[in-house]
């Protein structure tokens, strides 16, 4: 039996009610569920039910702090394999935020397979979003000034903003970094117009790990490692080194140089005129 038809069977056997020997409690609500199927997709109840705990005699399990919400989904992704309760959500703002707190449920209970479920999704979801802003950035050339509309809504901004800062709070940093990477994808994936966005680039850059990511893009995208490899490091006229003027001491610094590498002016042939020969 493939994997779809045999979650198609599970799913079924929730829903009648059949063989059901397990019972969880979350916040106001419970769930009757298979004790196989919970054991079997997390870490977290295998050991709950194979070492000498209460819960492996009373097959009952009351779980506190956690969101009733996101265990039903957590549930839902054992038993059919799907994200429905995220791809449900009315609101496409909702999505980065719950996607986020959804994956530290899996953390939690020790779901890999849904950890990766939910970055792939996010992945897709931030990449279609970023087409979009390319779409609308085109069309909003062939517009007057008055009637261009924002790359992002307002209300999508909103969303956005609060779930980065959950997702890169210093408390779940590690836990959720991950997820880090599909922000980047928000941006490469508008061709890094969002950039250009005042609302988005202030909050972007309050979270240092995103601007690394960030940058990375953009050293990767634009062949800009290349190219400051290829900037002059000789003078051709006087043959000193290029670089020991404060501007070009603070550009160094910026990239992460401390000094050019010795040899590379020769290897490379790149050479070009110092401030003094300039000025002569």
């Amino acid at each position: 039996m493939d994997r779809p038809a045999y979650q198609r069977s599970l799913l079924s056997s929730l829903e009648s009610g059949e063989f059901l020997d397990l019972t969880v409690r979350c916040g106001d609500r419970e769930w009757k569920l298979h004790k196989l199927v919970m054991c079997s997709g997390s870490v977290w109840f295998k050991t709950a039910f194979t070492n000498s705990f209460v819960e492996a005699s009373t097959n009952e399990v009351t779980l506190q702090n956690v969101n009733s919400t996101h265990f039903g989904w957590l549930v839902l992704y054992l038993y059919s394999g799907s994200l429905n309760g995220i791809d449900e959500l009315e609101e496409e703002e909702q999505l980065p935020l719950h996607a986020a707190q959804l994956y530290m449920v899996a953390d939690y209970f020790v779901v890999d397979d849904l950890k990766n479920a939910i970055t792939a999704h996010l992945e897709e979801h931030f990449t279609n979003k970023g087409h979009e802003v390319q779409r609308l950035c085109y069309l909003n050339k062939e517009r007057p000034n008055d009637d261009q509309e924002p790359l992002l809504s307002e209300e999508y901004v909103g969303g956005l903003r609060i779930a980065m800062e959950y997702v890169f709070d210093d408390r779940r940093q590690k836990v959720l970094s991950q997820l880090h990477q599909t922000y980047c994808t928000l941006v490469t994936a508008s061709s890094w117009l969002l950039l250009t966005e005042d609302p988005f680039e202030s909050m972007i850059s309050q979270y240092p790990a995103l601007v690394s990511l960030v940058f990375q893009s953009l050293m990767h995208g634009f062949g800009m490692k290349k190219a400051i490899l290829l900037l002059p490091f000789q003078c051709k006229k006087c043959d000193k080194p290029i670089g020991t003027s404060p501007t070009s001491v603070m550009a160094s610094r910026s990239i992460g140089v401390s000094k050019p590498r010795s040899g590379i002016a020769d290897s490379m042939k790149t050479k070009g005129t110092c401030f003094s020969c300039k000025n002569r």
